[in-house]
């Protein structure tokens, strides 16, 4: 396991032309020789023998060597990979034939998986197609290719059964897919299906898949107005009903409570538009994150050639040392000296490249720039990379807080929504609930609160999002709404009023920065940047942008918003006729 290796041994190819340099160099010495013996009764130079040869041709060979680059010592070192395990429940009934959707909702369905599994990446995938009855055409699997070759043969012909049994098809991939003993926590089962003739809701199924912890996104493809004929088997014609044609629709309020009946369970109305799940998924990301698991196993090697590279300079600063060598070992030792600083600043880049206080500096500007989910991505990639607890408690806070404004940004979008033309983007945000946001962030927030209990901004902003919560599942008397009050209700023991919890942050924010160690506290030059600049070496409390004081008077803001439009509904509007 010790023996020496050659990772790149193609350069070696170069060690043959050190000799031909060395002959031209020979040549180009004589002949320069004899043209100063026709000028000159004097004999000519130096001769440049073997002697020096050899001092000029050892850096050459030393540096092929270093790009050969020899190693030994391997170890064995499990490479983490970062992905997410979907499956794809596809309706391959006899409606999925209708041609609202281009070419036709099952044909778009293929397409838009194949074009997801086509995406690099170490996401595994797995398919079951149902109609009267359900198929497993493959398991959860990372082999792309088989899995290609069993999407491109579904057809309306996979099952042998017509109808469209949604019960027996969850049941099926829940219990013969979902690998329960291995605690699966990011697997995605995507149904796709018009939603037509489901039946009843599947309690027995949904009930199941909340068990278990899977998460169920619903894509609704086809028109849900007018619908699409459906053709005959022969080509020929159209499906008939009773003796009319039958008019496919796409039962949108069927599959909405099929998700809502999840604890995990988001809707896509995608209607008739292209499908792309690539985007949905990416989407998907911000609350939905993929696992951390360990991939493919790497041998990591001792390598040798930064001792190579040291060697031929050292070598070559005894070349120009000597003063018959200074001019021609400048330019050698010029690109010896670029070839070894190249290798450490590569060494450094990777060993810095994940440095937390990076990451954070760059997510930080991320939210300031309102680009959340790009910012929830680098703070996982933080609590991942962490090693110490501190630092991973720090992260999952900054994380919740990006979850809050998110769904804070979600919210206020959804108020000034306008028109109602449906394309891709308003289903995808119809289909992000704020709701799905704050869960996160309230289990984020529990997993501070359990590492570091004294976290007074993760509690504040946990009693929030509770609060929120309450104030969702019981609206006020609808008499009451006409009073602004931003007090939360009454009734509700162990609750502050607004003023209270707003001075109770202040406050609580001061205790944070006394109860922060003298040094972790940033010096009078950082006091400065604090907005700007945040350092897991310097942890302030809250960050990164974000305290309970603040998310509160975003939610007051958006409350009093509503209340206005509500009460410009009521004014009576006089017109004139």
């Amino acid at each position: 396991m010790n023996a020496l290796r050659l990772l790149e041994p193609q350069w070696l190819l170069l060690l043959a032309v050190i000799p031909l340099l060395a002959a031209l160099a020979v040549y180009q010495h004589r002949k320069r020789q004899a043209d100063l013996a026709l000028f000159s009764e004097r004999e000519g130079g130096q001769v440049l023998g073997v002697g020096r040869i050899v001092m000029i041709s050892v850096p050459a060979f030393l540096m092929v060597l270093a790009l050969a680059r020899p190693a030994w010592n391997p170890v064995p070192k499990a490479v983490a990979e970062q992905g997410r395990d979907m499956i794809f429940l596809l309706d391959v009934s006899r409606s999925m034939l209708a041609e609202d959707a281009r070419p036709y909702r099952l044909e778009a369905a293929k397409a838009a998986i194949e074009q997801l599994a086509d995406k690099p990446g170490s996401d595994r995938f797995g398919l079951a197609v149902f109609a009267g009855v359900t198929s497993i055409l493959s398991p959860v699997t990372s082999d792309r290719l088989f899995f290609s070759n069993r999407l491109t043969g579904v057809s309306t012909d996979s099952v042998l059964q017509g109808g469209t049994n949604i019960q027996d098809a969850l049941l099926t991939v829940l219990n013969k897919m979902v690998d329960r003993e291995s605690a699966v926590r990011s697997l995605d089962l995507v149904l796709i299906s018009d939603g037509e003739d489901l039946g009843d809701q599947p309690e027995q199924a949904l009930q199941l898949l909340n068990q278990l912890g899977v998460r169920l996104l619903v894509i609704g493809l086809g028109d849900s107005q007018t619908g699409a004929r459906i053709p005959l088997r022969q080509g020929e014609g159209w499906t008939l009903n009773q003796g009319e044609e039958h008019w496919s629709r796409m039962n949108d309020q069927w599959l909405k409570r099929l998700a809502a009946g999840a604890d995990q369970g988001i809707y896509f109305p995608v209607g008739t538009d292209w499908l792309d799940l690539a985007l949905i998924i990416d989407q998907l990301g911000v609350v939905w994150p993929g696992e951390q698991r360990a991939g493919a196993e790497v041998l990591e090697y001792t390598e040798g050639y930064p001792w190579l590279l040291y060697m031929a300079l050292i070598w070559m600063s005894g070349l120009i040392m000597s003063r018959q060598w200074r001019g021609a070992g400048v330019g050698a030792f010029l690109f010896i000296l670029l070839l070894s600083f190249n290798s450490e600043v590569e060494a450094s880049q990777s060993e810095s490249e994940f440095a937390p206080h990076q990451l954070e500096l760059l997510a930080v500007a991320l939210v300031d720039d309102k680009r959340y989910q790009e910012a929830s991505d680098i703070y996982r990639q933080i609590v991942q990379k962490a090693e110490e607890q501190q630092l991973v408690v720090t992260a999952n806070y900054n994380l919740a807080t990006t979850l809050i404004l998110a769904a804070e940004s979600l919210d206020a979008a959804r108020l000034v929504e306008m028109g109602t033309e449906t394309d891709l983007a308003e289903a995808m945000q119809e289909g992000l609930e704020p709701e799905l946001f704050y869960q996160e962030a309230r289990r984020l927030l529990q997993h501070v609160l359990v590492f570091a209990p004294d976290h007074l901004s993760a509690r504040q902003n946990l009693e929030w999002l509770v609060w929120q919560e309450q104030l969702r599942q019981s609206p006020p008397d609808p008499q009451m709404r006409d009073q602004p009050s931003d007090e939360p209700p009454e009734e509700q023991e162990g609750e502050d009023k607004p003023d209270q919890k707003k001075q109770e942050s202040r406050d609580s924010s001061q205790r944070d920065k006394k109860d922060t160690p003298q040094e972790m506290e940033p010096s009078d030059d950082e006091s400065d940047g604090r907005n700007r600049q945040h350092s897991f070496e310097q942890l302030q409390w809250p960050s990164p942008s974000a305290s309970a004081e603040e998310v509160m008077e975003q939610a007051r803001q958006r409350e009093s918003l509503q209340q206005r439009q509500r009460q410009r509904s009521k004014i009576p509007v006089e017109q004139d006729w």
